[in-house]
């Protein structure tokens, strides 16, 4: 284990000490000997890429999972993290990456939800004192929000802001925020930052996790990174080296992997996107794919790279910018349309957004070709079974009888099922979206061969991952993508992980 720079920032004992924290789940070992300390009146970011064991950590300490080893301190007594309500206790709060608001409840109201009934007589709600209390919460914030205003009606900043004012409305010792930012611009990011930087002043120590190096060099005073569930180093946040921590971070990720042939390049164009814009989102992107290439989109959290396809496919709004397939311009593109011009999307949310739990698997297969399979109001049963069964046997979908329900299929092969509707169109586009998120290492693999496959047929990919290691092992060329804007365009055959990660940080 590498330790650099750890001298404590004071004389002070550590508010927190997490000593060898240790946690197994079945066939995954997340955290080993994790070492983790937290001064009062401390900033100290929490860093790592995707499954380096962050997020397990935080859930330890948030009392959400119980550590198979390890002891945990608070003002140097060891205590047991039973539950959420322990933490609580504790003085532990935690702003979770995704909001958990109330639209349609007041900002008061969700500032204090689940505790309204503190202080009642009999079942009236004490609003005056709700309302008190609220205020200043927010007044810490230094922030003007109507505190009667519908959540619904604010901005996501705003929202942000809110989840925060209520986990200080608990008083706590120690906050953990959990990506604060990926969600935000540029300018609402400086702001929260801002007040970000004066809790401490007012004696809230702050574990700050984010992928966006640039910001915890700007706000942190000492910085930790995890790697394979290990501490990896703590070092004096002013003391770091841009580079080296993502060297840290990657380990021996660095050296150039799969060196992988680029996709022809006498292959014609099969998708222009030209100078596309939206408001707050999306800034001057433009980019070719070529006939049988995978073109990887890498980011970090909030980089846009879901905007993006779904701008492309019709789902969200374009202000500027011009679509073209095979040289003709895309008029009002809509997901019919595009659908009808041979591009699909397998969206990131599946169980939302990608199949019908309701459904069957065989009715979720058949979704994108319902009209081919009908003649008049009648139902060519003997084609939809057919193209079922050869799509099942083309991706290994692990299925007893096709008329099963979907919601029983493992994530690998509801994933699968997702992108076998798609197939079932012969599509000549076919963009993917975190296609081996939540799915295990055998379906993970197969997922990428299919991927390989698609492309060897003439079939041209995007594909977006968090997995860094996936985007370089399968795409052809790579465009990084920081802030909402094209940051980098790189083969990944003569590329790295590091210079990957260096561009989609912005550096």
């Amino acid at each position: 284990m590498q330790q650099a720079d750890t001298a404590p920032l004071s004389n002070t004992a550590p508010l927190l000490a997490m000593q060898g924290i240790s946690k197994s789940f079945p066939g995954v070992r997340a955290l080993e000997h994790v070492d983790f300390e937290l001064n009062p009146a401390e900033i100290h970011a929490l860093i790592g890429k995707n499954g380096a064991g962050k997020s397990t950590l935080i859930r330890i300490l948030g009392g959400i999972y119980r550590p198979d080893r390890g002891r945990i301190l608070i003002n140097g007594q060891e205590v047991e993290l039973s539950g959420p309500n322990a933490a609580i206790s504790l003085g532990i709060a935690i702003v979770h990456q995704e909001l958990s608001l109330v639209p349609g409840l007041s900002v008061a109201e969700n500032i204090f939800l689940g505790r309204w009934r503190l202080g009642m007589q009999g079942w009236k709600i004490p609003w005056l004192r709700l309302h008190r209390q609220a205020n200043e919460v927010l007044t810490r914030l230094t922030t003007e929000i109507d505190l009667r205003q519908r959540v619904s009606e604010l901005s996501v900043a705003q929202q942000q802001i809110i989840e925060i004012a209520k986990a200080l409305s608990r008083e706590p010792r120690l906050l953990i925020m959990d990506e604060p930012t990926s969600s935000l611009s540029l300018i609402d990011a400086d702001r929260l930052l801002a007040i970000v930087t004066s809790l401490p002043k007012a004696g809230v120590a702050i574990i700050y996790i984010s992928h966006r190096l640039g910001e915890v060099e700007k706000i942190a005073d000492r910085i930790t990174v995890l790697r394979d569930g290990r501490t990896v180093n703590t070092s004096i946040a002013r003391n770091v080296d841009r580079s080296g921590i993502v060297r840290l971070m990657l380990g021996e990720e660095l050296s150039r992997a799969h060196a992988r042939a680029p996709a022809e390049a006498a292959r014609r164009i099969v998708l222009s996107v030209r100078h596309l814009s939206q408001q707050g989102t999306l800034t001057d992107i433009s980019f070719d794919l070529h006939e049988g290439e995978i073109l990887g989109i890498a980011g970090l959290v909030g980089a846009g790279r879901s905007e993006l396809v779904r701008a492309i496919i019709g789902r969200d709004r374009i202000d500027h910018g011009e679509i073209f397939v095979d040289g003709q311009k895309v008029k009002r593109p809509t997901p019919s349309r595009m659908r009808c011009l041979g591009i699909g999307l397998t969206p990131e949310d599946r169980k939302r957004q990608g199949i019908v739990l309701g459904l069957s698997v065989q009715g979720n297969l058949v979704l994108t070709v319902l009209q081919r399979l009908t003649r008049g109001f009648l139902v060519q049963h003997r084609t939809e079974k057919m193209l079922v069964e050869r799509i099942i046997n083309e991706l290994q979908i692990k299925v007893s009888n096709p008329s099963v329900p979907v919601r029983t299929l493992s994530g690998g092969n509801q994933q699968k099922v997702v992108i076998g509707k798609w197939l079932a169109r012969s599509p000549r586009v076919l963009i993917l979206d975190e296609p081996t998120r939540g799915v295990d290492v055998h379906a993970k693999a197969q997922i990428l061969a299919i991927l390989d496959e698609l492309a060897a047929s003439g079939v041209s990919v995007i594909f977006i991952s968090s997995e860094l290691e996936e985007v370089v092992a399968v795409s052809h060329r790579i465009l990084t993508m920081s802030k909402g804007r094209i940051a980098g365009e790189m083969a990944s055959h003569r590329t790295s992980m590091e210079e990957i990660m260096l561009s989609a940080s912005g550096f």
